[in-house]
Order: C-alpha cells, then structure tokens, then sequence
C-alpha cells in the first residue's frame, strides 16, 4: 500500500473554497505531485510526502497537538 501526502494543489478542486478570492498562493503544481510521486514508486517508498506536507507530517508525529493547532491557524 502506498500513501501520497502532498501540500495543498493548485487543482480545480480547491478553486473557490476561500472566501479571499485574491489570494495568491493555490498550491504547488500537479505536476510536482507526479514528478514526486512517480520517482517513489520506482524506488518502491511507500510514503511519499511532497513539498511543505513534509514539515506536518514530522510535526504531526512529534507534537501532534501543536500540528493540530498550527493547521487550525490557517
């Protein structure tokens, strides 16, 4: 089994879920999320966490409450 976890994804799923219409970051292109994934299957990992997802997962596995909270804040 394996477990993608990336950032957020500049997709058109998140489209209009924030009520900032100006806001400018959307996430980090699906092509990241291939390129990254692709080259973990071929190395057979199992985990494969993208980009910024990597700072929560560690957070969230060390002080699980203060990731909570941080992820809360955005």
């Amino acid at each position: 089994m394996f477990e993608i976890v990336p950032p957020a994804v500049d997709t058109e799923l998140g489209k209009g879920t924030t009520s900032d219409e100006s806001q400018e970051y959307r996430g980090i292109p699906p092509s990241v999320v291939a390129e990254a994934t692709i080259e973990a299957l071929a190395k057979n990992d199992y985990e494969i966490i993208v980009g910024e997802a990597k700072g929560l997962v560690v957070g969230a596995r060390t002080n699980p409450e203060q990731a909570f909270q941080n992820i809360n804040q955005w």
